[in-house]
């Protein structure tokens, strides 16, 4: 990866790993709200391994409560969180690229190197970081 990570525009960026040269695009808000489903969905998913003696009722109510489950903000400092970030953001110019395959473009070699990229192509993860004021006026 390239050690330049100029500021991006709405074009994105480009990186190269292993030979191979990618696109990156700017995190939107959909992204955002698509990370929050993905970690709800492995909840579920979960949960579903564990619960097969549970009464149906009582396991439908609980994957209902897990789909309203406050997120945790530190659940958008992962390495995973990275890995999903990235993966959202190349896939717009990489559609054949899957989350499964992001450990064959993103390891622990390159991780800090990652982390610069998801503060490029997104801005801050934590979503409570740089909140937008209300405005005091009517």
């Amino acid at each position: 990866m390239s050690d330049n990570l100029s500021d991006m525009t709405n074009a994105g960026m480009d990186f190269e790993i292993g030979g191979k040269k990618y696109k990156l695009c700017k995190l939107t808000i959909d992204d955002m709200a698509e990370f929050e489903m993905y970690i709800r969905a492995k909840r579920v998913e979960e949960f579903l391994k564990i619960s097969n003696k549970i009464d149906i009722k009582d396991r439908s109510q609980m994957i209902d409560a897990i789909f309203s489950s406050e997120i945790n903000t530190s659940e958008f400092e992962t390495i995973g969180a990275s890995r999903f970030f990235v993966w959202r953001s190349l896939k717009k110019n990489h559609p054949e690229i899957k989350l499964e395959e992001m450990g064959k473009i993103l390891n622990m070699d390159n991780l800090a190197e990652v982390n610069k990229i998801v503060g490029r192509i997104g801005g801050s993860r934590n979503p409570k970081k740089g909140k937008v004021k209300k405005s005091s006026g009517s």
